[in-house]
């Protein structure tokens, strides 16, 4: 049970965003893909979706190629939550959280699914939060809300870029353990666009840095040094131990 990248390359035009990235994700793992804005986290998460057209190569999951299933297989397969989470529709948080059990039931949620909302609904914290209108909720609240519904699809595979980007310090180390407790006791695999490095070295198990769609390395956290971290983002850090952990601080 694996997510396999193979030579994965997208583009517009004439234009490459991603070029020949490879990597390979395993059952039960969390992995964190960094890079500056413009580096191709997004269009990579996309690309691996089938939200974009790819120029080359494929993206495998548990043997199947994701770009040639038809969209509701792949929603049964896989759950994705964009960066921009601004809510444009009326809906309470319960109901958005059940669209995300469409790809399994449709339209017509029965009771097995609103019990699986409300079980993630618990999971997240957001009981109190059921029936409120999504539009009355702050940018943090709308983002779990939102992951929510992602993890109702019960995926293999979660894709989620910037996921805690609009949480509080707090949700976010609630949220990133949730996570990876997730891939510990149920298998998910997650993908996942991170620009805070220090919670990407506490929470993930692998690593992926992209400049200029290109892949610079791929493994363990280890592969986040202050050499990789100045080629990466052009500023100078120190990645050293505190307290039992791996910190990135700027110099």
């Amino acid at each position: 049970m694996a997510l396999i990248v193979e030579r994965l390359s997208f583009g517009y035009g004439k234009r490459l965003i991603l070029e020949d990235i490879s990597f390979r994700l395993e059952a039960g793992e969390l992995l964190g893909l960094l890079g500056p804005n413009g580096s191709g986290k997004t269009s990579l998460l996309a690309a691996i979706g089938g939200l974009r057209p790819v120029r080359g190569g494929r993206a495998l999951l548990d043997g199947a190629d994701l770009g040639e299933l038809p969209p509701r297989e792949r929603g049964k397969r896989i759950a994705y939550l964009p960066q921009d989470t601004h809510g444009a529709f009326s809906i309470t948080v319960m109901d958005l959280v059940l669209l995300g059990r469409t790809p399994h039931t449709g339209f017509w949620p029965g009771r097995g699914d609103r019990e699986e909302a409300a079980r993630v609904l618990e999971l997240l914290g957001l009981e109190e939060l059921a029936f409120r209108d999504i539009r009355s909720l702050s940018g943090g609240e709308r983002q779990r809300a939102l992951l929510g519904r992602a993890l109702a699809q019960q995926p293999r595979l979660l894709l989620l870029d910037e996921g805690t980007s609009a949480m509080d310090l707090r949700n976010q180390l609630r949220t990133m353990a949730l996570l990876r407790r997730l891939c510990r006791e149920e298998g998910l695999m997650v993908a996942a666009a991170i620009h805070d490095l220090n919670l990407a070295l506490r929470f993930c198990d692998r690593l992926l840095l992209l400049q200029k769609g290109r892949a610079c390395a791929f493994g363990g956290p280890e592969v986040l040094t202050s050499k990789a971290a100045a080629q990466v983002y052009g500023v100078a850090v120190d990645v050293v131990e505190l307290n039992g952990r791996r910190v990135v601080l700027p110099r």
